[in-house]
């Protein structure tokens, strides 16, 4: 079987996966008991998820900014990456939760950056992302215990496998990985930066998820700070991971819903779902439109990307 083929058979059971979960959440959102919420919805919700959808923009932007200097530090130069990122970011709500990273790719490509530096960029930035989301989500551990009961010898065969299976691929490629790691040890500030930035954007986004459970909640969203900002973080990743699904869309819900629905409530994790998805569905609309109107575009011949990384992007 062709690299193709795998890479289809992925994309189209991430999809059906992606679909199967979207439809089980619609089904208990409409069969959701509400009576079982504290009070009716308040008011005050909407002007809030607005006001938090500005927020989660601004996020956006900071997201924006770490693409920038990833690129500074990959492809040469990072000038107009972050209205490239802001203005293409919203594409990841098209079936196949690709196109965003083809047209950053595709446009940067035009003005003349390198396959392999923006790939290495792009990784880069993938890595980064999941590690950091994996930090954040590593406050909801205690919520996933019931659900994941292996034994532990299953946990140490799996980690062992895993750290064969890579050292396995690191002898085999060990000329391009040297390569790839002495790009790396050259780029540390722009990666710590972006790491960073990662780490406060999750932070951020779980904070906003809080900020609509408690709303929704009321005094019962007491005490699930961390777990709320924990399954955030690992509903995206969860969603990052899943390929095909159009910005995670029914794989981060049903994980919400998996992860805090048996400590506080079906019905308030389910509002809770729906209504962060449309914060950020909202937020990233605005920090396109503001990119798109407001950021200068890079065009021109002094503003073309090199192909080849003739100097560091600095996190400033």
């Amino acid at each position: 079987m062709t690299r193709q083929a795998i890479s289809r058979l992925f994309r189209w059971a991430g999809i059906a996966a992606a679909s199967a979960l979207t439809a089980w959440f619609v089904w208990r959102l409409v069969l959701a008991d509400w009576s079982s919420l504290p009070a009716e919805l308040p008011p005050i919700l909407l002007v809030a998820a607005p006001a938090l959808a500005l927020v989660y923009a601004c996020l956006g932007l900071l997201l924006a900014f770490a693409w920038s200097w990833l690129a500074g530090a990959f492809i040469g130069e990072g000038y107009g990456q972050v209205r490239l990122h802001a203005t293409t970011q919203v594409m990841k709500y098209l079936p196949g939760n690709v196109f965003h990273l083809a047209g950053r790719h595709g446009f940067a490509k035009r003005q003349g950056a390198s396959h392999r530096a923006l790939v290495l960029a792009a990784l880069a930035e993938a890595g980064l992302l999941v590690f950091a989301a994996g930090i954040v989500a590593m406050l909801a551990l205690p919520y996933l215990s019931g659900l994941i009961a292996l034994p532990p010898a299953i946990w140490i065969t799996a980690g062992a496998c895993m750290l064969t299976g890579l050292a396995l691929v690191l002898a085999w490629q060990r000329d391009r990985v040297g390569g790839i790691l002495r790009k790396l040890k050259s780029a540390r500030q722009p990666l710590m930066g972006a790491g960073l930035a990662y780490l406060v954007f999750f932070a951020a986004s779980g904070l906003i998820g809080y900020v609509l459970f408690a709303l929704i909640a009321g005094d019962n969203a007491s005490g699930y700070l961390a777990a709320t900002m924990g399954a955030m973080a690992l509903a995206w990743l969860a969603g990052f991971l899943t390929p095909g699904a159009p910005a995670g869309l029914g794989v981060r819900e049903s994980v919400l819903l998996i992860i805090l629905a048996p400590a506080a409530g079906e019905a308030s994790i389910l509002a809770l779902a729906a209504l962060f998805r449309i914060v950020t569905v909202l937020g990233d609309g605005l920090l396109a439109l503001g990119a798109a109107a407001f950021v200068k575009p890079a065009v021109g011949n002094g503003d073309r990307l090199h192909g080849q990384a003739s100097g560091l992007g600095t996190p400033s």
